[in-house]
């Protein structure tokens, strides 16, 4: 019996301790199952968090498309157009931009609206990121499709184009550059009549500013000069130059300068001998090829500077719409002499306007009258009713040679709105008879 039992214990003691095992094979199993399962869960949800990739946040140069639109035909001797092209070509070759990311656009003169259109919508089509408006007539057009496309730049030259956002417009004052402009004239002119060619009349002030300034010039070296001023009456007329210039140098004018958007009366004033100033820009091939020895230097405009701004705007992915305005003295506008400048020019440039309107440099003011009068008693110490002992010799023929001698003031005429050294012409075309 006690065989029997230490044999059944035995069994039982064999049997628990395979009943143990069997439960403890289990628990370890799922154990390593759950660790992989979770390794592997984590693993999946790492990689689903992990950032996309984003854009870079600035172009590359060679992303970069241009559209410019221009007023006329190519190569129709457009002054504007030469500038702004050179401008822009300038601008894009200093950030690695090449010529054929610029898709230009030429409009006759006589364009509607829908040529115009469809000519800033190929630029917007072919992914450009700023498109120029290179005249201000395009203004309107620009307007209305700027709204359409917020993420496009849009500007448009010498208008009021501006939304606050993505259109703007820009513009260079000529005026201060045309002041040394018309001393270089001055200093070649041997006749005493110099010419000069506006576009407008007074009722433009830009252009009006731009005679006055060159006429200042002008009187700064020769207070005898007159400036013959030779209205065309358009931006772009090339027959009222050619006859302006014939009319002015029958004047007695020897050289000339001028304001206008075209290069067809300096061209023929130079092959007809006179001396000219460019405007605009000094270009032989736009003046031609007497223009290189005719020359006594040039106005011109550095629309690179802004046109840079602009380029690097659309680089930097931003979009822009600011009204621009340049001129001599932020150095949009240069002149270049071609002769030998006064040394005091630059100085003079500083205070360049002429005296304004109403006023007169031969009515001092009751201050200078003061100061006047107290140089006056230095000079003759005398007391009032005392007769000097010595009486200064020649003091009649010297005051005689200073009245004969009187620099002209030169003031602002009310009426004309030009200063008084200058004479306006209204040009026009003769018409030629049938033989």
């Amino acid at each position: 019996m006690k065989k029997n039992k230490r044999t059944r214990s035995l069994l039982l003691w064999m049997a628990a301790c395979l009943f143990l095992g069997a439960c403890s094979a289990p628990q370890n199993a799922p154990v390593e199952s759950t660790t992989a399962e979770t390794t592997e869960a984590v693993t999946t949800t790492e990689e689903e968090t992990e950032p996309a990739p984003t854009e870079p946040p600035v172009r590359e140069p060679s992303e970069i498309r241009i559209g410019m639109i221009f007023y006329g035909e190519e190569g129709d001797g457009s002054v504007l157009a030469a500038a702004q092209k050179d401008g822009l070509l300038q601008a894009a070759a200093g950030l690695g931009i090449g010529e054929e990311q610029i898709l230009w656009q030429y409009n006759s003169r006589e364009a509607d609206w829908t040529q115009i259109e469809d000519s800033i919508l190929a630029c917007v089509e072919a992914g450009c990121q700023v498109i120029f408006g290179g005249a201000r007539e395009y203004s309107a057009v620009i307007a209305a499709i700027a709204e359409e496309y917020p993420e496009v730049m849009f500007s448009c030259v010498g208008s009021d184009l501006y939304n606050g956002t993505n259109s703007g417009t820009y513009g260079i004052s000529l005026a201060a550059a045309q002041y040394l402009s018309g001393m270089a004239a001055a200093t070649v002119n041997t006749t005493g009549r110099i010419a000069f060619l506006a576009s407008k009349d007074s009722s433009d002030p830009e252009v009006t500013d731009a005679v006055n300034a060159f006429a200042y010039g002008v009187w700064s070296v020769n207070p005898q000069a007159v400036v013959e001023v030779g209205v065309i009456g358009k931006w772009f007329l090339p027959e009222a130059e050619y006859q302006a210039i014939s009319d002015l140098q029958g004047l007695g004018c020897d050289v000339i300068g001028g304001y206008t958007d075209c290069a067809a009366g300096l061209q023929a004033a130079a092959a007809a001998g006179m001396r000219v100033l460019g405007s605009g820009t000094d270009e032989e091939a736009l003046y031609g090829a007497g223009y290189a020895s005719q020359t006594a230097g040039a106005v011109v405009y550095r629309f690179d500077l802004y046109f840079s701004t602009k380029l690097n705007q659309a680089i930097q992915k931003e979009v822009v719409g600011e009204a621009w305005t340049g001129d001599y003295y932020n150095g949009a506008a240069e002149f270049r002499s071609a002769v030998q400048m006064p040394e005091e020019a630059l100085l003079q440039l500083a205070s360049w306007r002429p005296v304004e309107e109403n006023e007169s440099q031969t009515e001092p003011d009751e201050a200078e009258s003061v100061a006047a009068e107290t140089a006056a008693e230095e000079t003759n110490p005398s007391e009032p009713g005392e007769e000097s002992s010595e009486e200064p010799v020649g003091e009649s023929a010297a005051e005689e040679e200073t009245e004969e001698e009187e620099i002209p003031v030169i003031t602002l005429d009310r009426e004309t709105g030009y200063l008084t050294n200058v004479r306006i012409h209204e040009i026009e075309v003769q018409e030629e008879t049938e033989e």
